[in-house]
């Protein structure tokens, strides 16, 4: 492309955004923590001006799409800078193509859709994935979560994926993380175990971890932490956890028993 086919296109984007006066537009951006039946979807949303930018997921089995995430706000403070957002898609088949994109829209009613994306759900697996926390203190770096992409075959065989906890045990502000060493899912429970490896090099020793998890959809999914006990390849069988467990305040997870 040459300068004056750039500055024509220019010229045409100004004009376009005097005409407007201010729109949100989205750009599609990847899935990650793909389940069975769920995946986060991340993208970005810019708006020729600053304020607030309304913005939400669209997704299904074709560029039809037919299903939607719920609303949500950024604020945009710099129209040059697109401000990330996410959102979990529920409700999925598995072993399938889906199909989705991020749109937003001022609050005029202006607004653009981003490009179409896909990917594919995981089959014949169970799963546990996403991330939740109770209490976040920023100013001190505190946090009290679990996050959790784990994955395995009926009754728990051939577990993997990741996961991370904090506070660290060893280092309290940096989380404790490392390979799922067990699943097991039922229902809307799983128990998922892993082992922190000393990363420093000091020797100390590795940290085998037990999560248990609640999902209890928009009621509030809850969370314990313990430790795992040997051998760490199983995990103890799911069970409801106790009135004092930790109860999810921003995110959560989705469990999925094939």
């Amino acid at each position: 492309m040459n300068r004056r086919t750039k500055r024509i296109r220019l010229c045409a984007l100004v004009a376009l955004v005097a005409v407007l006066g201010a729109c949100g537009f989205g750009q599609t951006g990847g899935a990650r923590l793909i389940g069975g039946s769920s995946a986060v979807l991340d993208g970005s949303v810019s708006n020729v001006r600053t304020g607030e930018t309304a913005y939400w997921f669209e997704y299904g089995l074709s560029t039809a799409y037919g299903w939607a995430t719920p609303r949500g706000q950024v604020t945009v403070t710099d129209s040059s800078r697109p401000q990330p957002v996410s959102a979990v898609a529920h409700g999925l088949p598995e072993g399938t193509t889906v199909h989705y994109r991020v749109c937003a829209v001022d609050d005029d009613g202006s607004g653009i859709c981003g490009a179409d994306a896909t990917f594919v759900t995981t089959s014949g697996l169970d799963t546990v994935t996403g991330t939740g926390t109770s209490v976040v203190v920023p100013q001190l770096g505190y946090a009290v979560g679990a996050y959790v992409d784990a994955r395995s075959g009926p009754n728990g065989e051939g577990a993997g994926g990741t996961a991370s906890t904090s506070p660290g045990r060893r280092y309290f502000k940096v989380a404790d993380s490392g390979d799922v060493t067990c699943l097991r899912v039922e229902g809307n429970l799983a128990t998922i175990g892993f082992v922190s490896p000393d990363w420093t090099g000091t020797g100390q020793p590795d940290l085998p971890i037990l999560v248990r998890i609640e999902d209890n959809g928009p009621a509030g999914d809850r969370f314990a932490i313990g430790t795992l006990a040997p051998p760490y390849d199983t995990c103890p069988d799911p069970a409801p956890l106790a009135p004092d467990a930790e109860v999810v305040t921003a995110g959560g997870w989705v469990v999925h028993e094939h």
